[in-house]
């Protein structure tokens, strides 16, 4: 029962983590649904409190700092990302890799693993540095030749802010204070908007991510089988604070290795749960690239389906759909204009 236990907490992790990560408050079904009371009802009904308690003034002031990270570029996120991915790997190379060789895993993984980290590293740079395509009024003609409008989603109207005509898929970015080609969304991972001319390093960056911990945590659950071996901890007879003797089950050794080896126990079990949630994450916007469409595009045309006088608009084809390996292309292949 105690590894069903532990088994649902994962599940339940991994779940909330998908929420947070990877799942639109703008779309359908109970995930939607879920994702809508984190980030709509929740903060509304905080707010409401917030006002009651502080006044309009104090509350105004608190959801200014308190939404500064998430509401202006800032590096916030890039530093936490470096702190836990170091961290992260600092744990795994002095903890992990002490056990390395051993008759599971040969030494070539302590460089392979190494290398493997520093390519992910090396692509969350250029997901945070390549430009998403920002469009000005010298390289705005440009754009406007790329894709065209579909008079659905995308009709000729003027960007207020930029004070130019929006090419089709184009958006402005309320954090970034300019418009944006192919606009996917914020991301405040990369303190950038995801668009035309980064898209396919944000994909780098997420598969990349996503392969790196399903290897680190198949890696240490193969170290962890050689210490359970070399321990023989299969054997050994375990006791509570009392003095009895417990029984011997799998959760019994897990937490015999978590109170031992607690902060590799951390980031193996957490390369397990990020690999899964990066790479449902990865496979929703492959389904997008597959549909030739974007996040934006897929809340806008729900959006529209829930409007019985535009009902109409979102049930036109998508005319941006090329086929999925010309899409990849179109993907691989975007440049910028200065």
């Amino acid at each position: 029962m105690e590894f069903w236990g532990f088994l649902i907490y994962t599940v339940i992790s991994v779940s909330i983590l998908f929420i947070l990560l990877c799942v639109s408050p703008h779309g359908t079904g109970p995930f939607a649904w879920l994702s809508r009371q984190i980030f709509i009802t929740l903060p509304a009904i905080t707010e409401k409190i917030s006002i009651k308690l502080f006044g309009p003034m104090g509350s105004s002031k608190i959801s200014y700092y308190f939404l500064y990270i998430f509401n202006k570029p800032n590096p916030s996120f890039q530093i936490v990302y470096l702190l836990l991915s170091l961290g992260g790997f600092t744990i795994y190379f002095f903890k992990g890799f002490a056990f390395v060789p051993n008759r599971y895993v040969p030494s070539i993984h302590i460089y392979t693993g190494t290398a493997f980290y520093m390519l992910c590293v090396t692509i969350f740079y250029l997901a945070c540095t390549v430009s998403p395509g920002k469009i000005r009024p010298q390289n705005e003609e440009k754009y406007k030749k790329i894709f065209p409008y579909d008079e659905a989603l995308y009709r000729e109207v003027k960007c207020s802010t930029c004070d130019l005509v929006k090419p089709a898929r184009s958006k402005h970015c309320s954090v970034c204070n300019i418009c944006v080609a192919k606009f996917d969304h914020h991301c405040i991972w990369i303190n950038q908007c995801v668009g035309y001319g980064n898209y396919k390093w944000f994909l780098a960056f997420i598969l990349s991510h996503s392969l790196l911990c399903m290897y680190g945590a198949q890696i240490g659950l193969l170290i962890f089988v050689h210490i359970i071996e070399k321990e023989r901890i299969m054997t050994t007879r375990f006791f509570d604070y009392l003095g009895n003797e417990v029984e011997w089950s799998w959760m019994t050794v897990i937490q015999y290795l978590l109170q031992r080896y607690p902060s590799w126990f951390f980031v193996v079990t957490l390369c397990f749960i990020m690999g899964l949630t990066l790479t449902g994450f990865f496979f929703y916007h492959l389904y997008l690239v597959y549909e030739n469409t974007t996040s934006n595009e897929r809340a806008k045309r729900l959006d529209l389906a829930e409007s019985p006088k535009y009902k109409h608009l979102a049930e036109k084809p998508n005319i941006y759909n090329k086929g999925f390996f010309k899409n990849i292309e179109e993907v691989i292949c975007a440049k910028t204009f200065k």
